[in-house]
């Protein structure tokens, strides 16, 4: 990768101006990992970009704070520290929020997360100023007696501080683990004003870890959303619960909807409606969704809840929820998926398990607002082994760092990431800064999503009265070396000028039997996302620039192929064009009933699909599964006549094509897992 500096030239640098500057870009520690990041911006007249986490070493071990001040308008660090205790009295500590506010007419930040005293994890709050000068910070004891403790979220509000967070004995998940949420409210010099332990308490549960991921202040007090356990003592719900400023109990109304890990992440309070819209997280769909609920009350408006989901995508949890910048009546979910191939930057199809993305959508109906994406950010995830390990499982269990916002003053966002770096493997923080039409600097895809409403199962929620002692403590700042890259190759200008000539130029496809790969000719990564409709009543498959695609037919047909594709410019401009290929594979296969008779059973299928060979002896060897986005998820053997047996336990619900190949051609069929 090349350094932002070398890499941008003076043309482009005054192109982007013009239209409007984005970018993308990525924060590299040499031989460091980064891990839990999160961003927010100052209010003060430099709109200036706080991005912070915690900054692991090359063994992945002595975690320190990060925190980066960048320039809005192009991305350049205007300052960078960690932070430590020369007394080294204070050890291990890491940081998971921070909230911008002003103290005494200046620009401060307060910081929450956890540092390690005599072996024990404690909360605690720090303060910075707009420079990054520390400026003194408390840990607190007995939040729980001899538990740790940690800060997950943190604002500012009633000229004080107020934190969510979770305690437990020994970090593992596990039965009876004394886990619960807590919530601390303190003035602005870190004492004590009021404690909460915030629980569901159900002694046989067999998965237990309470805890606090969200404070949202309303009209009339906080709205408190996390995680609470909930019979039938295996699985985790939606924490929502309401406190009063004072901190005594208003409502509550937490619930489950999944099978596993249900849990809150993050709110938006509506002022015009008195409405929370609460954005959640389900084991069950391995997907998000967002809970609407009357702030006065608690009470779920079902028409405007809803879950999300794409059962060919898989693992895509939202994190951050917030305003859209084109129209108040929308709102935006940012988030991660688990697993997806992403252009790096240098337009190579690779893997990546972090992947981000947004969705607009309507407030009233969760319906899909415009055009939104995911981003190509390639990324693998460190064997962290660690308590706030970004992926356990399917999704991650306690944290979910704010990784994105609307930017206060224009109608921009901003996103962090996590990019491996391609030299090294290392952790880099990926910033993106986006237009209105969430369209970034880098590869992006176009993200679709269907709703389904949730139903909620109530679960009781339990607060109890705490007393932490406050304790001291001071760190200093350290200046690290660093590298900024730019993402992707930016030589490239997008114009709607030649896209009808680069699409008329075409694709060519190449196929396998009834497998034919599809490559556009004249495309560009950098600005087109193409949609491919195979012409067979098959689902809409998108794909990048000239990346290729492939797809699996049923029957030896004509087929008409279509390419649509969007051009995204730098200024947030769209166009778009098409074209059609007929692609004739009449000629593959063989024709039904020439050598043999196939049939399959049952169909749909859940755990064995049978095999039957009649009629004409063939001499029929292999066969190759294959789900409809032609990705082959199994392969075997088959005899050559009677009934051969295969195994699709290991299948995830949905179509696929079994390929069976003969002496004279290749037999087909569709099935369907369930």
């Amino acid at each position: 990768m090349k350094t932002k500096l070398l890499l941008m030239s003076g043309l482009i640098i005054m192109y982007i101006s013009l239209k409007g500057q984005l970018f993308q870009e990525n924060f590299q520690v040499p031989i460091n990992y980064f891990h839990t990041a999160f961003t927010d911006q100052l209010s003060d007249t430099t709109n200036d970009l706080i991005v912070m986490g915690s900054l692991f070493d090359d063994a992945l071990d002595n975690p320190k704070i990060q925190a980066i001040r960048l320039d809005e308008v192009n991305g350049n660090i205007v300052w960078q520290f960690t932070y430590h205790d020369p007394n080294n009295i204070v050890k291990n500590p890491r940081i998971f929020d921070f909230v911008e506010y002003t103290e005494g007419g200046d620009q401060m930040l307060a910081l929450t997360g956890s540092v390690e005293v005599s072996g024990t994890n404690h909360v605690f709050i720090a303060k910075l100023d707009a420079t990054g000068a520390y400026l003194g910070g408390a840990y607190y004891t007995n939040i729980v007696p001899s538990a740790n403790s940690q800060g997950l979220h943190i604002i500012y509000s009633q000229q004080g501080f107020v934190v969510g967070g979770f305690t437990n004995m020994d970090y593992i998940q596990g039965n009876n683990d004394p886990t619960s949420g807590f919530v601390l409210r303190t003035d602005l010099n870190f004492n004590p004003v009021w404690t909460k332990e915030v629980s569901a308490d159900y002694t046989d549960a067999m998965n237990d870890y309470d805890m606090v991921n969200h404070i949202l202040e309303t009209s009339d007090g906080y709205f408190i959303t996390g995680s609470v356990n909930s019979p039938p003592f295996t699985q985790q719900s939606v924490l929502c619960l309401k406190l009063d400023f004072n901190g005594n109990f208003v409502w509550s109304n937490s619930y489950y909807f999944g099978n596993s890990t249900d849990l809150g992440v993050d709110g938006y309070y509506d002022s015009y409606t008195d409405e929370i819209f609460v954005l959640a997280n389900y084991s069950q769909r391995h997907y998000f969704g967002v809970t609407v609920l009357d702030n006065s009350t608690g009470t779920i408006n079902m028409a405007k809840s809803w879950t999300a989901y794409d059962w060919d995508n898989l693992n895509r949890y939202g994190f951050s929820i917030f305003e859209s910048a084109s129209d108040t009546m929308n709102l935006v979910v940012s988030g991660y998926m688990r697993d997806g191939f992403v252009l790096d930057q240098d337009s190579v199809l690779v893997n990546s398990q972090s992947i981000p993305f947004v969705y607009e959508f309507e407030k009233a109906t969760g319906n899909q607002v415009g055009q939104v994406y995911y981003y190509h950010v390639p990324y693998t995830h460190p064997p962290f082994n660690d308590y706030f390990d970004f992926w356990n499982g399917q999704m991650p269990l306690i944290y979910y760092p704010d990784m994105s916002f609307k930017m206060s003053h224009d109608d921009y966002y901003f996103h962090v990431a996590y990019r491996t770096d391609s030299s090294n493997s290392f952790t880099n923080i990926e910033m993106i800064k986006t237009d209105a039409g969430h369209v970034n600097q880098c590869y992006r895809d176009p993200v679709v999503l269907n709703l389904d409403p949730i139903i909620i199962n109530s679960v009781a929620t339990d607060t109890n009265n705490l007393n932490p002692t406050k304790v001291d403590f001071n760190l200093t700042e350290d200046i690290f070396s660093y590298v900024m890259n730019v993402s992707c190759e930016t030589e490239t200008i997008c114009d709607c000028e030649h896209l009808a000539e680069d699409v008329a130029a075409g694709f060519t496809y190449t196929n396998t039997g009834l497998t034919v790969n599809f490559t556009p000719l004249a495309l560009s990564a950098n600005c087109d996302s193409v949609e491919w409709n195979f012409g067979d009543n098959s689902a809409l498959v998108n794909s990048q620039g000239n990346q290729t695609v492939t797809h699996t037919y049923v029957w030896p047909e004509l087929y008409d192929v279509c390419m649509k594709v969007t051009r995204y410019l730098n200024d947030g401009t769209v166009c778009s064009d098409s074209i059609c290929t007929r692609i004739d594979l009449t000629n593959v296969g063989i024709v039904e009933g020439k050598v043999a008779s196939i049939s399959i059973r049952p169909n749909p299928v859940k755990d064995a699909l049978y095999i039957a060979i009649e009629g004409k002896r063939s001499i029929i060897g292999d066969y190759q599964i294959v789900d409809i986005m032609g990705k082959m998820v199994m392969e075997g053997a088959v005899a050559g006549t009677g009934t051969s047996v295969i195994s699709t336990s290991e299948l995830t619900n949905g179509l696929y094509i079994i390929q069976i190949n003969t002496t004279e051609g290749i037999l087909t069929r569709k099935f369907v897992k369930e």
